[in-house]
């Protein structure tokens, strides 16, 4: 196994052994570590770790059929990036709504006029 994956599981590992001690200062610190070494991965070496783990953890289940999220980065700043594009419009999106709104308006004008 690569090193960024086998770096990877290892923080995942401390994260949920911290986790599950309920020591919270810790369990702070293991994701902090986590999510900063997801960061430096590329999405298909997330999606390979993430794999990994499943296949590691969970050896007679099948992958999910949802695990699409698992390329991506799960960092502060990925998620919050990934938040403000979810209702953001695409620029022809923003377009189409224009000219819309325009047409409409022109013949609210016409009709009225």
């Amino acid at each position: 196994m690569a090193e960024p994956l086998a770096r990877w599981l290892t923080l995942y590992d401390e994260c949920e052994r911290t986790y599950n001690a309920r020591d919270h200062p810790a369990v702070d610190k293991a994701f902090a570590a986590l999510y900063a070494h997801d960061h430096t991965l590329t999405a298909r070496d997330r999606m390979a770790a993430r794999i990994a783990r499943w296949r590691r953890d969970s050896p007679d289940e099948p992958l999910p059929d949802e695990r699409d999220w698992w390329g991506h980065c799960l960092c502060r700043t990925c998620a919050a990036a990934r938040l403000a594009q979810v209702g953001s419009l695409a620029p022809w999106q923003r377009q189409q709504k224009t000219l819309t709104t325009q047409r409409k308006k022109e013949h609210i004008h016409v009709w009225n006029g």
